[in-house]
């Protein structure tokens, strides 16, 4: 980084000349009144300390700063004031320039301390500030290069505001280095091109594509060095790809595939199209980009990128592609565990494809690779598998009892048990078969296996003639089996048989209860409900029309639901019972939206109402937000935009919300200039960052409500206008004057609390603790917002 002088000699040859011819004149006329008095002595001493003084910076200017130091040392005491700043500034530059920090940074302080107005001084305190900052004392550099940006200029603060932002990453303050980089990039700062980067950067880190974006495409255009332009270039194509800018990546990384572009870059773009190709599963094109070109990646980064797209493949259920991808891999001989972890990827697509030569597959890589292999484990369970998926259980059982009994990493316990089961069942070991299934669910209560195991461990144990065990499992079943599924009634069959078996009376009438009501032999059972249902509604009997409404939807769900559950939703309605018109409504929207969509606008108009009352903000706006987007709002829309924006503006959604309130005035001119419509409206234009249509509509506020809550509301919300843009000046005058001239125990200790971190944030420290100790005198127990 440059050196800048900063303040070293602000004014040129002109200043420093003028300076001494001031100085000389004073020392003239000291010296003739000196001889006068008898004192000739005088007459010679500063003369020759203003010559040493030349001297000296022409040493220092020649670089040869022990010499300088010297002489600067020696006829410092001998300067006058205004010399010895200059002097005490070049002693530090020699200190510095010679490697000598700590007294470099004694003398600087010396400086600025005796005089903080010196001409000096800006340039002391930053020569200060990036002493320590390269000695990583950022925290202790930050007000030095404060000082230097605040009361510099010139090369001076530039260079302070660059290294500020950079102190403030350093400890943490992320949000005040950003700030402080953009203000560097959008300026002529011989920093500006490295400020746009470390901002690409960051901003690329924080996950917001869309700025690192803007600032490489930014950098890319300006940048006349051509690693840089296509550094930026490429970069900017990634930004756009995270970003979900598709074609935008695709035109930027296309800029890079030409011939003049460095190797490094034109190859980040190609993997940048690979990795476009990889996220949108369009995984012939990835496999394409691979293929073709081979020059563009060295083999072990292109071995690395086919392994992360056959595993995407395997994950995506793309198990053709996968094969193909691993086998193209295996074609490129890798080494070292690549070539295992491709022969494992394309065993397992094989096996997916349920391929014949699955068996034999396994076999050759056991072969190949051995049991030390990461993945032998693995290959043996797929063994198994293509054995049992072919019926040859007594082959698969050993191999089943040795994952089993080995716990082995990478192999799905649950599978694992569910293998062995299935083995040990169709192998005529009943108990043993019964006994593992068992297992299954006590050691992985979560497997989606679970339903499967529960219903073999039932005819397991039924087969080795322990009913009350098969009950037990049958029950499980029933509790783990979708409604309606064929599972479900096949646990209701032989729990109701076996219950029978054993005598339970009560259990058997229970399931075969449920298997007549879930599984009826009658279809028109189910329409009968709810036509019974719709005529108790229609009497306003709420709880029987209920009970039959359900027992109609869930008899024939397929059929019935919709409208089952849309006369549910006017229960709920005529009820005023507010729980079960969210349940109902959610159930109706979720299953059968098309039914959902004939409720009329004033139902949902009402159900908005009602649950922003309750402050159910989400389910009020979800509510409203249909009234608006229906043909039969009429009457009710203007007032549901009012309310719906009212809702975002408290849910911190500000452009839905500024968009509400647009509508609501188109729809009611009259009360488009209502004070509370534009002090709504002001506070989500803040929040959206609208700054100036924010402070015209204040503005229209306080004339319109010279005095008063509203006005008070109206400087609030001014005062967090110039907040928001960090205004901090104008903020704490308005905070404090709102609260001189209004009292209210909301807004009042509202405004002084805003008022001292405003100070605060000014630096005004004497300020801020004058309001916050009015704050507490006054309001001692107010607590600011969090």
């Amino acid at each position: 980084m440059a050196e800048p002088r900063g303040n070293r000699r602000p004014s040129g040859r002109l200043l420093r000349a003028l300076a001494f011819c001031l100085w000389l004149f004073g020392e003239s006329q000291r010296a003739l009144s000196a001889a006068a008095a008898g004192n000739p002595k005088e007459i010679e001493l500063l003369p020759q300390a203003e010559a040493q003084f030349e001297e000296a910076v022409d040493l220092y200017r020649a670089g040869q700063y022990p010499e300088a130091l010297r002489l600067f040392s020696e006829t410092l005491p001998s300067l006058p004031a205004v010399k010895k700043e200059e002097a005490l500034f070049d002693i530090g530059e020699c200190y510095r320039l010679l490697g000598r920090s700590p007294d470099a940074l004694s003398v600087y302080r010396m400086l600025t301390k005796s005089n903080p107005k010196s001409l000096f001084a800006p340039a002391a305190w930053f020569w200060e500030g990036k002493l320590l900052m390269e000695r990583e004392h950022y925290g202790e550099a930050i007000p030095l290069l404060q000082l230097a940006l605040d009361r510099g200029g010139g090369e001076t603060a530039d260079a302070a505001r660059y290294l500020l932002a950079l102190c403030d990453f350093h400890v943490g303050n992320e949000a005040a280095g950003s700030e402080e980089l953009r203000k560097v990039a959008s300026s002529s700062s011989p920093y500006r091109w490295e400020a746009s980067r470390l901002l690409a950067v960051y901003l690329e880190k924080k996950g917001d594509w869309a700025g690192a974006l803007r600032y490489w495409r930014s950098l890319a255009t300006e940048a006349k060095e051509p690693s840089r332009k296509w550094q930026a270039t490429a970069r900017a194509g990634w930004a756009a790809m995270r970003a979900g800018e598709e074609k935008t990546a695709e035109e930027l990384f296309r800029q890079c595939l030409g011939p003049d572009v460095p190797e490094q870059w034109r190859n980040l773009a190609y993997e940048g199209q690979f990795e476009e190709a990889l996220a949108q599963k369009r995984f012939d094109e990835a496999l394409a980009l691979l293929q073709s070109h081979p020059e563009r990646f060295a083999l072990e980064r292109k071995v690395s990128l086919l392994l992360r797209l056959g595993n995407a493949c395997l994950q995506a259920g793309e198990k053709g592609i996968a094969f193909q991808v691993f086998d193209h891999c295996l074609s490129l001989n890798p080494s070292g565990p690549a070539i295992a972890e491709a022969a494992y990827g394309r065993l397992v697509a094989l096996a997916g494809l349920n391929q014949k030569g699955v068996l034999d597959e396994t076999t050759a890589f056991l072969d190949r690779f051995g049991a030390s292999s990461p993945y032998a484990v693995r290959v043996r369970f797929l063994q198994a598998q293509a054995l049992s998926a072919r019926g040859r259980f007594a082959d698969s059982l050993p191999i089943w009892e040795e994952l089993v009994s080995q716990k082995a990493a990478g192999v799905p316990r649950s599978s694992a048990l569910l293998g062995l089961g299935r083995a040990y069942f169709e192998c005529g070991r009943w108990k043993e078969a019964a006994e593992t299934l068992q297992r299954l669910g006590a050691e992985a209560p979560d497997a989606p296996e679970l339903l499967q195991a529960r219903m073999t461990e039932g005819a397991a144990w039924d087969r080795a003639g322990n009913f009350a065990k098969a009950l037990e499992a049958w029950k499980e079943a029933l509790d783990l089996a979708p409604r309606g599924s064929s599972e479900r009634e096949a646990a209701l069959e032989q729990t109701a048989l076996l219950a029978r078996q054993l005598k339970e009376t009560k259990e058997m009438e229970a399931a075969f209860q449920a298997l007549v009501d879930e599984y009826p032999k009658a279809k028109l059972r189910p329409l009968g409900y709810l036509l019974l249902g719709q005529a108790e509604l229609g009497e306003k009997r709420y709880g029987e029309a209920e009970k039959h409404l359900l027992e109609a939807r869930e008899g024939e769900p397929a059929q019935f639901f919709g409208p089952a559950t849309n006369l549910l939703v006017w229960v709920a309605y005529g009820e005023k019972n507010l729980e079960k018109m969210e349940r109902y409504l959610g159930e109706l929207e979720e299953k059968a939206p098309e039914t959902a969509a004939q409720l009329p606008a004033a139902l949902y108009y009402w159900a908005g109402l009602s649950w922003a009352k309750e402050n159910r903000w989400i389910l009020a706006k979800n509510a409203l937000q249909k009234v608006c987007s229906r043909s039969d709002a009429g009457s009710y829309l203007a007032s549901a935009y009012w309310e719906l924006a009212e809702i975002e503006r408290k849910l911190h959604e500000w452009p839905s919300a500024i968009q509400c309130y647009r509508e609501f005035r188109k729809l009611d001119p009259k009360g488009a200039d209502n004070s509370p419509v534009l002090l709504g409206f002001a506070e989500a234009e803040t929040g959206a960052g609208d700054y100036a249509s924010a402070q015209k509509h204040l503005e229209q506020v306080l004339l319109q409500e010279p005095e008063g809550r509203r006005n008070a509301e109206a400087r609030m919300l001014l005062g967090n206008l110039y907040w928001a843009q960090k205004n901090y000046a104008e903020a704490a005058k308005t905070y404090s004057t709102l609260s001189l001239i209004y009292q209210d125990d909301e807004i009042t200790p509202r405004a002084m609390e805003k008022a001292a971190s405003s100070f605060a944030r000014l630096g005004d420290a004497a300020q801020a603790a004058n309001w916050r100790k009015r704050l507490k005198e006054r309001y001692p127990d107010f607590k600011p917002d969090a």
